[in-house]
């Protein structure tokens, strides 16, 4: 079977998408899942960006994955992947959150906000 991209990727340009899917690789690597497949990375961008958009760790299926993300059967696999290596819990009712705690997860959107200034005239904030 040959994965497309979620939804959300279609109007975003290739950098942005390279950017959430080397941020999931990140919080992926921390786990210690090191066995996780591009599509897992995709979705687990559009996780990312939602957040990093609501600034809230916890999503509904219905609201997030379903409009942003694959087809239905698609996310189910890809998530059930992910709870089995603790990278999400499911919560009930729809309602899936992150494992990893939010210090890990700001710090991974921090280091690639950084990455982003570099392209652009503005200086970073500090440098380390």
């Amino acid at each position: 079977m040959v994965e497309g991209e979620p939804k959300i990727f279609g109007n975003w340009e290739p950098y942005v998408k390279t950017r959430q899917v080397v941020a999931a690789g990140v919080v992926f690597i921390n786990h210690g899942w090191f066995k996780w497949q591009m599509g897992h990375a995709r979705l687990f961008g559009v996780l990312l960006w939602d957040y990093e958009r609501r600034g809230c760790r916890k999503f509904k299926y219905n609201k997030t994955l379903k409009k942003h993300g694959y087809c239905r059967t698609h996310n189910y696999r890809l998530l059930s992947t992910m709870i089995e290596n603790k990278v999400l819990k499911k919560d009930g009712n729809g309602y899936y959150c992150f494992t990893s705690d939010a210090a890990l997860i700001k710090k991974v959107l921090t280091a690639v906000r950084e990455l982003d200034r570099i392209g652009s005239r503005e200086m970073p904030d500090r440098m380390e």
